[in-house]
C-alpha cells in the first residue's frame, strides 16, 4: 500500500515547524527556520518583524543576510540604505562592515532529525508503515515495541547559481518487536532505508526539488523488496502564511524471494496540498492519488494471495495548536478508499473495496532547545469486502525527538 509514514516532502517540514512555532518573537522564529534551512519561511518572519517594527534593527541585519545568501543583491542594498548606524551597537556595526562587503557564498546546510519511541502495538499483522500490504491474517497480536525513526537532510547550494542546488536525503527506520516470548513477533520486526539524491531550484516564493530515490525493506524474517523511483516536489509560498504544495511519485517495486515476486508492481502517484502557518500554529489539507500495476495481476493465485491492480485515493486534514509553553496538539485523520481490479478466487472472483479510516493524536512539549517529548495515540480501522482485509489497529507510545 502507500508508503503513508514517508508522506514525503512536506510532512518532514512540518514536524519541524512546532520546533521554531514554539518561539514567540518572528526573529527567533525567522533564526529557527534559518538554522533548519527553510529560507522561505525564515524570510517570511523577519519580514513580518519589520511590519511590525520598521526600525527593528536585529531584524534588518537578519534579513540582509538572508537576501545576500540567497542572492538578492537588490533587496539587500535597498535594506542596507535603510540602517541607521547612530542606533547599531558596536557588534552589530562590525557586522553590517562584513554584510557591506559580503559577496554570496556557496552554502552547505546540514539537518537531522531522530525520534526514539516506546510503545505498545495491538496488531502486528498490520505492518504500522504500509510499507507492506500484509492483510493475510487477521489474528491480531499484540507487542510493546521500541521504534527509531532517523531523518538526515543536506543542501548544497551552487555557486553563482542564483538559486539552484543540490540536495540528498536519508531516512532509516527500525521497529524491535519485544515480546517474543509469547510468539515469534520478531518476523514482524522492520527495518526500512530510503536514500534521496537529486536538485531543484529555489527562489523567494518557491522550490523545485526532483530527487531519484532507492529504498530497501527487511520484513517477515528476509530482505523483502527494494524500490526505485523519482519524486518531483514543488513548494509555494504566497502571503508569507500560505503554502502550495504538488509532488509526484513514480517508482518500480521488485522483491528478492522468489516466493514473493508475483508482488512485484509500479506505483505512479499525484498529491496536492494545502499548508496555513501563523504563528506557533498550522493546519493543512492533502488530496492524493496512487495507480499500483501489479506485474503478474493475471497470474493464478496462490491461495488467498492475489496480486492485482489498485487505485487509492486519500483525503488528509491535520495540524498542530500550539499552547504557548504549555504543550503542542497535534491532529490527523486519513480517509482513504481503495479500488482493486477483480481477484481472481478459486470459489470465483470477487471485486475488492476498501475504506480506511486513519486518526492520529500526539501531545507534545519541548524539554530543552533541540529536544522534545511526546505522546502519540494511533487508531486505524480497515472495511472491505474482501474478509482477509478487515483490520483494526490500534498503537500508543511515548518517545523522544532530537532535531539538529
Amino acid at each position: 500500500m502507500v508508503h503513508k509514514i514517508f508522506y514525503l516532502s512536506l510532512l518532514t517540514t512540518l514536524s519541524l515547524y512546532a520546533t521554531c512555532q514554539d518561539k514567540i518573537f518572528d526573529v527567533d522564529i525567522g533564526t529557527c527556520y534559518e538554522q533548519e534551512g527553510n529560507l522561505n519561511l525564515a524570510q517570511a518572519a523577519y519580514e513580518r518583524a519589520l511590519m511590525q517594527d520598521s526600525d527593528n534593527t536585529q531584524a534588518k541585519m537578519k534579513l540582509i543576510s538572508l537576501y545576500r545568501e540567497q542572492e538578492m543583491q537588490k533587496d539587500a542594498e535597498a535594506l542596507l540604505s535603510t540602517v541607521d548606524e547612530q542606533q547599531l551597537t558596536p557588534q552589530q556595526r562590525t557586522t553590517l562592515a562584513t554584510l557591506r562587503e559580503k559577496r554570496p557564498s556557496t552554502v552547505g546546510k546540514a539537518r537531522a532529525q531522530v525520534t526514539l519511541d516506546l510503545g505498545y502495538d495491538d496488531n502486528i499483522n498490520i505492518n504500522h508503515t504500509y510499507f507492506y500490504d500484509t492483510t493475510f491474517s487477521n489474528n491480531p497480536m499484540g507487542t510493546r515495541f521500541i521504534r527509531l525513526n532517523a531523518d538526515l537532510s543536506y543542501q548544497y547550494d551552487l555557486p553563482n547559481s542564483r538559486g539552484w542546488f543540490l540536495r540528498s536525503d536519508a531516512n532509516l527506520y527500525h521497529q524491535y518487536n519485544m515480546d517474543v516470548d509469547t510468539y515469534n513477533s520478531h518476523q514482524y520486526d522492520t527495518m526500512y532505508g530510503r536514500l534521496y539524491a537529486g536538485g531543484g531550484y529555489g527562489a523567494n516564493n518557491f522550490s523545485l526539488y526532483v530527487p531519484l530515490f532507492y529504498d530497501r525493506l527487511n520484513f517477515l524474517d528476509r530482505d523483502l523488496f527494494k524500490e526505485i523511483g523519482i519524486r518531483p516536489d514543488f513548494n509555494m509560498m504566497f502571503k508569507k502564511m500560505f503554502v502550495l504544495n504538488a509532488n509526484l511519485l513514480y517508482s518500480k517495486r521488485n522483491y528478492f524471494q522468489s516466493t514473493d515476486q508475483m508482488r512485484n508492481d509500479t506505483i505512479l502517484g499525484l498529491e496536492s496540498g494545502f499548508y496555513w502557518v501563523y504563528n506557533r500554529h498550522n493546519a493543512y489539507a492533502k488530496l492524493r492519488y496512487d495507480k499500483f500495476s501489479a506485474q503478474d495481476a493475471n497470474a493464478i493465485p496462490l491461495g488467498t494471495k492475489v496480486f492485482v491492480d489498485k487505485e487509492m485515493i486519500s483525503l488528509t486534514f491535520g495540524g498542530l495548536y500550539s499552547i504557548k509553553k504549555v504543550m503542542d496538539i497535534r491532529g490527523q485523520f486519513l480517509f482513504r478508499k481503495g479500488d482493486f481490479k477483480e481477484i481472481p478466487l478459486f470459489f470465483g472472483r470477487l471485486k475488492r473495496d476498501d475504506t480506511t479510516k486513519d486518526i492520529l493524536l500526539s501531545l507534545e512539549r519541548d524539554l530543552i532547545p533541540d529536544l522534545r517529548a511526546h505522546i502519540q495515540l494511533h487508531y486505524l480501522d480497515n472495511a472491505s469486502n474482501y474478509n482477509q482485509a478487515i483490520f483494526t489497529k490500534k498503537e500508543a507510545l511515548v518517545g523522544l525527538v532530537y532535531t539538529y
